[in-house]
């Protein structure tokens, strides 16, 4: 019997989020194709447990953080050389930045058969300072040549790949004309691999709750007004990169000429726990209130609950 390949998926974060829904979903589907899977993860969050929950094993990475660490960092290759040469991975998947750049040279040093790396959106484009942002696409330059594929889910991404010259390293099949023998080299590619991202609309549908009750739970935040006028509702993690000073902004010009509104912002922060959780979204919190707009209201995706929706809007 053909022994099963096997996928590495490698993740800095497990707290929940649209890498973390595509890991969990491209796991299963894996699974589900005859293909051994293991999750190796940093941090804590909903990732693993829902991983475990459906089968599929999991690897916690204890030196794996989302900040640069060098020590960390290096600390991390060093795990994943390890598990790499114990698991034997034929391909690992390599999800965020982080990931990308520690996995990748970790899978180089354990001699993986194939490297594919998907990114979200580049982190060069993050609102950090001028050096992070060059040490950043440095970085992505460098490791792109020891990745076989990388996967980008916008044109925007395949643009940038291009302006930058983030190019992977491709490997194809030569035949050796006196022995016939078939061998893999390295060569450039200009391009990277442009994967949109995809809904499935069945489960989808069948998780979001009717009109009328998800209206009633979000007008529950505002029990104590008289009456409540529409609510614009944003989804997004509370991490600078998300963009919601921006948004902010744009409530700004809008409630001059529509005061009657309410925004909900429900998100999640890092760390997941729920006492630390501050520290990260109150300057979104003061910049509300600065701006006047004290009728936005933090929550959690996972914790949609008034008492800790008060908490966020009063801490």
């Amino acid at each position: 019997m053909e022994k099963s390949k096997r996928i590495l998926f490698v993740v800095t974060q497990a707290d929940w989020g649209g890498a973390q829904t595509f890991i969990f979903n491209a796991a299963q589907e894996a699974m589900r194709r005859g293909f051994d899977v293991l999750l190796a993860y940093g941090g804590e969050g909903a990732l693993a447990q829902k991983c475990m929950d459906a089968g599929v094993l999991t690897r916690k990475l204890k030196k794996m953080t989302r900040t640069i660490s060098p020590m960390h960092d290096i600390g991390a290759i060093g795990e994943l050389v390890t598990l790499m040469r114990e698991w034997k991975p034929d391909t690992i998947f390599l999800n965020s930045s982080k990931a990308g750049v520690v996995g990748s040279i970790a899978g180089r040093i354990a001699r993986v058969p194939r490297i594919i790396y998907r990114i979200g959106g580049w982190s060069f484009n993050d609102p950090v300072s001028p050096l992070q942002k060059k040490f950043r696409l440095w970085m992505e330059q460098l490791t792109a040549r020891l990745k076989d594929v990388i996967i980008v889910n916008s044109p925007d991404g395949v643009a940038q790949a291009n302006i930058h010259h983030i190019r992977p390293r491709r490997t194809r099949m030569k035949v050796t004309p006196n022995v016939g023998a078939r061998r893999t080299r390295p060569v450039q590619d200009d391009g990277v691999v442009l994967i949109p991202n995809g809904i499935a609309l069945s489960a989808f549908d069948t998780a979001l709750l009717p009109h009328t009750e998800a209206q009633t739970t979000l007008n529950a935040f505002f029990s104590n007004q008289p009456s409540t006028p529409p609510i614009i509702l944003t989804i997004a993690n509370f991490y600078p990169a998300k963009g919601l000073s921006i948004l902010l902004d744009a409530y700004v010009q809008l409630v001059k000429t529509f005061p009657n509104f309410r925004a909900v912002i429900i998100g999640d922060g890092e760390p997941t726990q729920f006492n630390n959780w501050p520290r990260f979204y109150r300057p979104i919190i003061e910049a509300a209130h600065e701006k006047n707009m004290g009728t936005i209201l933090f929550t959690t995706g996972f914790f949609l609950t008034r008492p800790q929706a008060e908490f966020c809007h009063f801490c």
